[in-house]
């Protein structure tokens, strides 16, 4: 699987409000499926699946104690990432905040992004 693939299967993962809901949950604690599922108010088999696209996109890992599977978060490039959108959600974007002083950064990073020159993207 290559970086935009991967990249692809994160995306999708975290598309699902229930998903968000179990990083979260494994952010503060490793679980297993039935605490998950208790937590979440989802069936079991509901729950596994959820928990199988997690770990196809790598977001997280299980590890087998006697008869249970328990579930964490796959790395703390992971738990760091569920803090940033927890952050990202749970921020006020409402009117009263002061906008951009200028949007220069977000056009350089931008025109790094697709490469182009002073002479424009159509122009080479």
């Amino acid at each position: 699987m290559d970086s935009n693939d991967r990249l692809a299967a994160i995306g999708r993962a975290l598309s699902c409000t229930v998903r968000l809901a179990v990083l979260q949950s494994l952010a503060e604690a490793d679980a297993s499926v039935g605490e998950l599922t208790g937590r979440m108010g989802v069936t079991q088999p509901n729950m596994s699946n959820h928990l199988a696209v997690l770990r196809s996109a790598g977001l997280v890992t299980s590890h087998r104690f006697g008869r249970v599977v328990r579930y964490r978060l796959a790395s703390p490039e992971v738990a760091g990432l569920v803090a940033s959108l927890t952050l990202l959600a749970n921020t006020d974007s409402g009117p009263h905040h002061d906008p951009p002083l200028s949007n220069e950064p977000y056009r350089q990073a931008a025109d790094i992004s697709v490469g182009s020159s002073s002479r424009g993207v159509g122009n080479r």
